[in-house]
């Protein structure tokens, strides 16, 4: 059922979250230009895959990540650093309890009880250091200190490095590899403070060197690396403070001259201005303002936006406080040009997202957009103007907390592509090498994990039927029928007719049947049963 942003689509929702600029139904989601166009959506439901925690460790401020499409990566406020696989069978068998991690690393010494980690980034080795490698997680913490951990295929963590920077409380961080083998690293505080090192890591050990630092003088709100083999782009979003009219501070995109920074840097200067730095947009691809659409409401309130992610070697995404998304490109060549390249490749959210992540369906790159009430939007990211593929995928919160009511909100979110462990098996028409999942991150440093391996193509009927069974689950009808089913006598007249018999067969083979494998049809065992729904409803 393909429909208009701003549909009757309703869920519950407590007014504490809503008035928070925190979540909502959809309501006005699209293209920021001209006229403004809606966006047509898909709502569609998500497969829950296991749930993880970080147990007594307490919880961290660092987003989960997905680690080099083999793990999912969570890290503790006290250096505990875990992995953790998904396996191919939870598909069609969630597991009954919280999955153990593949492997766990001390990062930080254990009689350290005055220092936490406020940050993490992962890059992919760019060569190869030694067998087995996939590449490097650093990790920053409140004191000043950067630890780097190297990950193996099949061998536990460990750390490799360590030293200490110009940077306390560090707030953002973005690391890449050269093709000469150093790690390079920028990292920020919340007040506005940046520093680049590279780090030559060899066989004989590994050695720091500081490129250059400076501040804005504002608050720096992230920063991130777009590399490719010739040159890097770093861009950061900033707060722009309040001005006449305006009582809330604006975040803006910026990207730097680094070039120039490496070479104009010299120690005894002290700290670059780096709003003296910054490069204009080129003309006509600059980020679109939203005061004439006026449609968030969420600027200023939201904890956790002001993000951006990588796209691939030309292009990052950026998510903004006023709940404005866009795709950035950066062009060939020495010379820095960027920007907003298409109307198509900007939209605007009901409350802005608090994390962003790219994932590839069907060879494709989607953004992946997840407001603070789990409420996640699927925007297809355009290759040329004669691509039609606007669709935006809508998937609803799924979770819910023990008294019945919605989760009230995220403290993290991270979405991508993930190799899954054991037999490879196919599930809603994708391969288990390479499943798109989300993983959300709650209280106590819970996490779920859901496969979105329905954003698969399918037709307008499929939606409305799976449309129509959920409805059907929310207002208890799908479990009546369950129950008639299981207690349903042999002499019953319905079981003379063929689909309630073949519907019987199926429920009274199993007494602890899953309502949402009945609703996704992801284990193909209750077809029959979700056929006689689907026949109730029509």
């Amino acid at each position: 059922m393909n429909a208009s942003i701003g549909g009757t689509h309703r869920r519950r929702i407590k007014a504490a979250t809503r008035d928070q600029g925190i979540d909502l139904p959809p309501s006005i989601v699209g293209y920021n230009h001209g006229n403004f166009v809606d966006l047509p959506i898909e709502m569609q439901t998500l497969h829950h895959l296991c749930t993880m925690t970080t147990e007594t460790e307490g919880t961290s401020i660092c987003r989960p990540e997905i680690l080099f499409e083999r793990f999912i990566v969570l890290i503790s406020f006290s250096g505990k650093l875990k992995l953790y696989e998904v396996k191919s069978h939870f598909c069609n068998q969630v597991p009954l309890c919280q999955i153990k991690p593949k492997w766990v690393c001390e990062v930080l010494p254990k009689d350290d009880s005055f220092t936490r980690v406020t940050v993490i980034a992962s890059c992919r080795a760019s060569y190869k250091i030694k067998d087995g490698l996939l590449g490097y997680v650093v990790v920053a913490t409140s004191q000043q200190e950067i630890f780097l951990v190297r990950i193996m295929e099949d061998d536990k963590p460990s750390v490799e490095y360590s030293f200490s920077t110009g940077i306390l409380n560090t707030f953002c961080i973005t690391c890449w590899f050269t093709d000469e083998g150093f790690l390079h690293f920028v990292i920020g505080s919340k007040s506005g403070f940046l520093e680049e090192w590279n780090i030559n890591i060899n066989l004989s050990g590994c050695q720091e060197t500081i490129l250059w630092k400076g501040s804005f003088g504002t608050t720096l709100n992230s920063v991130l690396a777009v590399h490719q083999k010739t040159k890097t782009t770093l861009s950061v979003c900033i707060s722009q403070k309040p001005y006449f009219g305006r009582a809330l501070q604006s975040s803006t995109v910026e990207v730097l001259n680094r070039q120039r920074l490496i070479r104009e840097y010299k120690a005894e200067n002290g700290l670059l201005k780096l709003i003296d730095y910054c490069l204009w947009p080129e003309a006509g691809y600059e980020w679109r303002q939203i005061s004439d659409c006026d449609v968030s409401n969420g600027e200023g309130v939201a904890f956790g936006s002001n993000i951006m992610c990588c796209v691939d070697e030309t292009r990052w995404a950026a998510a903004l406080a006023d709940g404005s998304v866009g795709i950035l490109h950066t062009g060939g060549g020495d010379a820095i040009n960027w920007g907003i390249k298409r109307d198509s490749h900007q939209a605007t959210l009901t409350y802005p997202a608090i994390g962003i992540s790219i994932v590839n369906l069907s060879n494709k790159p989607h953004l992946v957009c997840c407001l603070r009430g789990g409420t996640i939007y699927c925007l297809s990211v355009k290759t040329d103007e004669e691509d039609e593929s606007n669709l935006s995928t809508v998937f609803l919160p799924p979770f819910t907390t023990n008294n019945g009511d919605d989760f009230e909100f995220l403290h993290g979110f991270a979405a991508g592509n993930i190799s899954m462990t054991g037999e490879k098996v196919s599930y809603g028409g994708l391969s288990t090498d390479n499943m798109p999942i989300v993983v959300y991150s709650g209280d106590g440093g819970v996490m779920e994990v859901y496969a979105c391996g329905l954003l698969t193509e399918r037709s307008k009927l499929e939606v409305a039927q799976e449309l129509v069974l959920k409805e059907m689950r929310d207002n208890g009808t799908v479990q009546m029928l369950l129950d008639a089913l299981q207690n349903m006598k042999e002499d019953n007249p319905l079981l003379l007719q063929t689909i309630w018999s073949l519907a019987n067969n199926e429920c009274t083979v199993d007494c602890k049947i899953s309502i949402d494998d009945i609703i996704t049809n992801a284990s193909k065992n209750y077809e029959n049963t979700r056929s006689l729904l689907i026949s109730l409803a029509t």
